[in-house]
């Protein structure tokens, strides 16, 4: 494999990384991402990686030829995947910042390169920037915003699902040249569903059935359509609601950093919410939501804050947000 360095600061963060690869251990240690709860550290088998690797290589074409570029820190599973896969064809990487503006620092056309969707969009809304063959996001859902963005390139940009415990992606969707909202399975993968909650079933990796915080449309065991997560799931009046899709319908017409939350309500079960982050004053209307989303979706309530927290890997913690917004006043949607 050949390394280059683009952004030397990281030169310590990849050596130590790759000084663990390569030792005479089995494994390597991981920390999950903490989206709804604590971090906790795993360990994972190398074998199992190296499949990985070997699955994501094989669905994207990619050989000894290929041209990796790393945008994520390697204390990720996603950022630790992209070393592995370039170990795994003996091919080239770039190693470049985890900034947002990480794609201004192309050395050269790249082959693959793995992104969260605030540097995908970065790299979109530059009107020069050095093509890419394939690249793929993940860490968030897609707004609509990045969506149509992703549609003004001709190259393949796909949506992956997965988690640390599936060693990156089990599926994936591509997102620019078609409205296909369904995720699709790599080799050896396949799923079922518990009470609407995902099932991924990876026996190359030691996954037999794995249940996952995901609600889903299962297609075929092969295919679904991703709901949003079990435990940000909505009843309001018997109406299950799923906020990341109230969110991405809200995406380009409010301006300022938000996500959708529930408080308890004596007559509906709960009731929606929207927390809002902004320096200045907003006021919501209801007239204004009911051109965006249905009557069960919209908000009664908002609460306006200083800034949401996130977790360590960037992701907002919304139940860490929720406990800090206690302090700030409801509002209720006119």
């Amino acid at each position: 494999m050949e390394i280059e360095y683009i952004d030397l600061s990281r030169k310590v963060e990849i050596e130590y990384f790759l000084k663990e690869w390569f030792n005479d251990e089995a494994f390597i240690t991981a920390k999950t991402s903490g989206s709804t709860g604590v971090p906790k550290e795993i360990q994972i088998q190398k074998k199992h990686l190296t499949h990985s690797a070997e699955n994501t290589i094989k669905y994207f074409n990619l050989n000894q030829k290929s041209h990796f570029f790393s945008a994520l820190s390697t204390d990720t599973i996603a950022g630790k995947m992209m070393l592995i896969r370039a170990i795994t064809t003996d091919g080239k990487i770039s190693i470049g910042s985890v900034k947002r503006t990480t794609m201004d620092d192309l050395p050269e056309q790249i082959d693959f390169v793995a992104l969260v969707p605030i540097q995908l969009e970065h790299y979109l809304q530059q009107k020069d920037k050095i093509r890419v063959k394939t690249i793929i996001v993940g860490g968030a859902p897609i707004s609509d915003t990045l969506k149509n963005l992703c549609q003004t390139i001709s190259s393949p940009i796909y949506h992956t699902f997965g988690m640390t415990e599936t060693l990156s992606h089990v599926a994936v969707k591509c997102i620019n040249g078609k409205k296909d909202e369904t995720y699709e399975a790599l080799d050896g993968i396949h799923f079922s569903t518990q009470e609407e909650q995902l099932v991924i079933h990876y026996p190359a990796i030691g996954l037999e059935a794995l249940l996952s915080n995901d609600i889903v449309e299962l297609i075929d065991p092969f295919h679904f359509n991703w709901l949003g997560r079990a435990d940000f799931a909505i009843n309001s009046g018997g109406v299950k609601l799923f906020p990341e899709q109230i969110e991405q319908k809200l995406s380009e017409s409010l301006p300022y950093p938000f996500f959708i939350g529930s408080i308890k309500d004596d007559t509906l079960g709960e009731s929606i919410c929207l927390f809002i982050s902004s320096e200045s004053d907003v006021e919501i209307k209801k007239e204004v939501l009911l051109k965006l989303l249905s009557k069960f979706e919209v908000p009664r309530y908002y609460k306006i804050g200083a800034g949401f927290t996130h977790t360590h890997n960037g992701k907002i913690d919304r139940l860490g947000t929720i406990k800090n917004y206690s302090r700030y006043e409801w509002r209720k949607v006119l």
